[in-house]
């Protein structure tokens, strides 16, 4: 993630889940991980995304700010090697 000020995008964390009621989202890294997320032929799958604030002394100078993130998904056969797994 990065924003402007810097400051913000380390006060900020990226969740996902298939869930939209879900207590348990995954937190959102900058490390490949398999989602075990399957999609049937011809499906599709609805993602839910949440972020939360990390409250800091002064938030002065990141209140009305923009984080930016770049998600990357890789659809790949289930017999395909997971990320991570020598790629």
């Amino acid at each position: 993630m990065t924003s402007d000020p810097a400051s913000l995008a380390d006060h900020v964390a990226l969740y996902y889940s298939i869930d939209g009621t879900s207590e348990s989202p995954i937190k959102i890294t900058s490390t490949p991980t398999d989602t075990n997320i399957n999609i049937p032929a011809g499906g599709n799958r609805v993602l839910f995304f949440w972020y939360s604030y990390e409250n800091d002394g002064d938030q002065t100078s990141e209140m009305g700010k923009t984080v930016n993130a770049i998600i990357n998904f890789e659809l790949r056969n289930p017999d395909s090697p997971v990320p991570g797994d020598g790629i």
